[in-house]
């Protein structure tokens, strides 16, 4: 039979496609009788009806989806993907990424995903040379909300999560001072992360 369709759950229930739309879609104020909304229930069941994730895009012009754009899987990285997964399952929605290897041109094709209504917003590491700036004000203007993560455009304001560095190695060189050490050495990794 291929992919299950509306119709064919309105054919077996015995009713019409826009019946089992409103049914399925727990339309207030539909009007119709219980039975029918118990023979329609029914017959998706039987069929085992998934509606299509785009059709209901169209109907509330959301997705569901947010949009990821980093540099690289890191371990780092991905630790901030995995805590944004856990956040959008909480709220039922999902995630893409999409990887940009710090070039500016691969970042601003992945920004393309929420100007063309492909996610509900963005959360960007936005590459290290970035000339995406007229992209974000497209996205603001759209009505896009996007938040910049672990590392902001300078100059561009815009929402930002990340460490407040200077914070952190002011602590970790007092602890380290506390303890005894003299001598303090911090090492610069390739991607810019500090390690210890």
């Amino acid at each position: 039979m291929g992919r299950v369709s509306i119709k064919h759950v309105a054919a077996l229930a015995g009713t019409s496609p826009a019946t089992v739309s409103k049914v399925l879609n727990n339309a207030a104020n539909s009007g119709i009788p219980e039975s029918t909304a118990q023979r329609v229930r029914w017959a998706a069941s039987k069929l085992q009806y998934v509606p299509l994730a785009t059709a209901r895009s169209l109907r509330s012009r959301r997705t569901g989806t947010i949009g990821v754009i980093l540099h690289d899987l890191s371990p780092h990285a991905a630790s901030i993907v995995l805590a944004i997964e856990q956040a959008a399952a909480e709220r039922g929605m999902f995630t893409v990424l999409a990887l940009h290897k710090d070039s500016s041109e691969l970042e601003s094709q992945a920004l393309l995903m929420g100007l063309r209504g492909q996610v509900d917003g963005l959360v960007v590491l936005p590459a290290r040379h970035n000339n995406n700036q007229r992209l974000y004000d497209l996205l603001r203007r759209q009505g896009v909300p996007f938040v910049f993560v672990d590392r902001y455009v300078p100059g561009y304001d815009a929402d930002y999560v990340g460490v407040q560095n200077e914070v952190a190695a002011y602590r970790l060189t007092r602890l380290l001072i506390n303890q005894g050490c003299r001598t303090i050495r911090a090492i610069f990794g390739a991607s810019g992360n500090t390690a210890l």
